[in-house]
């Protein structure tokens, strides 16, 4: 049966260095989870040091505090994979509840949509099933395996949201040595990246979801770019029965930091298309998705593109 995952089994992990504007703060982060999840436990995730104001304690069950490690930049490129690893790691080590949400310090929810996919209980296929149930991701950055940059296992890391155990597995990982930081340093770059400027082996959005979905499973997958036949094979039938891809609306969050959407939806997995290519699997009832949603956010993103963004 599917049902709404109510707030008080969900722990929400905010973590990462805290975030300020001159018109909004984590302080509405907090905010805006305790208002659409009232009763969530509520874990703040950022680093020793960090100036954390009194209102934040009241917001907040628990605030860990970790050893910030840097974001391994080599050149231009900041990496901050160990800070997301350390981070999520150490809130989830202190999640109690049945699910779990990890967000970012610059991710405010609009509503509690979310907990309504968290609740699906769809049909896998053993073949190509892994943890315990689909995990909730965000189509902001996750790439298709039909159109755009077609790449696999390229999953948007701002959201994991799902069974506890199931978020914290991703996050059973090893963090980046110097070594993976500067990895087409001391490696032949193969043909198809000599237009890469990155010098490191994967992306943390790679990273993540290589790892989590080839559990048990041997599959060739040399670098965020590499779309060899047997990895772009498996990743549609790993994505479509381990995650589910929503949009901004799905997800009830929108971003303080960047403007949404990030990629246009031809580049992108979106809630739509991910949906398409689940029922083509499978006959499980889902919620419907808007198929005008990739031209409204089309429209969005050629908006955006023409306003000057202060985060640049």
């Amino acid at each position: 049966m599917n049902s709404k995952i109510d707030s008080k089994d969900i722990s929400i992990i905010v973590q990462g260095q805290l975030f300020k504007s001159e018109k909004s703060s984590t302080l509405d982060v907090l905010l805006s989870i305790r208002k659409n999840y009232p009763n969530a436990e509520v874990i703040l995730s950022t680093w020793n040091g960090s100036c954390i104001p009194a209102e934040y304690l009241s917001l907040c069950d628990q605030i860990v505090l970790s050893d910030d490690p840097g974001d391994g930049t080599y050149g231009k490129t900041p990496l901050n994979i160990n800070r997301q690893i350390i981070s999520s790691r150490a809130g989830l080590e202190k999640a109690t509840r049945s699910y779990a949400i990890k967000t970012r310090t610059d991710l405010i929810f609009t509503s509690n949509t979310l907990a309504q996919f968290m609740g699906l209980n769809l049909e896998r296929s053993p073949e190509f099933s892994v943890g315990n149930g689909h995990i909730c991701v965000a189509d902001f950055s996750t790439r298709s395996h039909v159109s755009g940059l077609k790449v696999p296992f390229w999953v948007c890391d701002f959201v994991y949201a799902g069974r506890r155990e199931d978020v914290t597995t991703v996050f059973d990982v090893k963090l980046y040595l110097k070594h993976d930081f500067e990895y087409y340093l001391n490696n032949p770059k193969p043909e198809y990246m000599y237009r890469q400027s990155d010098v490191f082996q994967y992306t943390p959005e790679t990273y993540f979801a290589y790892y989590y979905l080839k559990q048990g499973r041997d599959i060739p997958f040399e670098n965020s770019y590499d779309s060899n036949s047997v990895a772009m094979g498996l990743y549609c039938n790993l994505l479509v029965n381990n995650f589910i891809v929503l949009g901004e609306k799905q997800l009830g969050v929108t971003s303080l930091k960047y403007h949404l959407p990030i990629h246009p939806p031809r580049k992108i997995m979106t809630y739509p298309v991910w949906a398409m290519l689940y029922s083509k699997q499978y006959r499980s009832r889902l919620p419907r998705p808007n198929y005008l949603q990739n031209l409204v956010e089309y429209v969005k993103y050629k908006c955006n593109k023409r306003r000057k963004s202060p985060f640049k």
